[in-house]
């Protein structure tokens, strides 16, 4: 049996699922699931983006909801430099790809959600999410 599984089959099981699918190991053969931090870095650029910061040791009866958070503007390169020393966590919350990188991108040229059975789909239809 094969371990690719057909792209109809794929998109004709997410179409009739009545619960979330997990699909494990999928997107590894993706470039970008293989890059280093220097090459993130340099995707990103010198672009200032926000993130949501909170403090490690902040405690509290109720989750961390977002209105409790601040945002601050780093490039992703401050954000990988920190992550180490900072006493907050960080996070850059689902944004949508194609806000925040052209179709150019290296990043644009290594989404592809074929395999899922939707070949038209890429990086206008996705988002990304960061965090520490």
């Amino acid at each position: 049996m094969s371990t690719i599984l057909n792209e109809d089959l794929v998109r004709n099981l997410i179409a009739k699922a009545g619960v979330p699918l997990v699909f494990r190991s999928f997107i590894k053969d993706w470039p970008l699931c293989q890059w280093d931090k220097e090459k993130w870095c340099s995707v990103f650029g010198d672009k200032e983006i926000p993130f949501r910061c909170m403090k490690k040791n902040f405690m509290s009866d109720e989750p961390c909801w977002e209105r409790r958070s601040t945002k601050k503007k780093m490039t992703f390169k401050s954000f990988v430099d920190n992550l180490q020393s900072s006493e907050e966590w960080m996070y850059f919350d689902y944004k949508y790809m194609h806000q925040w990188f052209n179709g150019d991108s290296d990043l644009s040229k290594n989404v592809s959600w074929k395999q899922f059975g939707c070949a038209d789909k890429g990086i206008a239809d996705s988002t990304l999410w960061v965090g520490s």
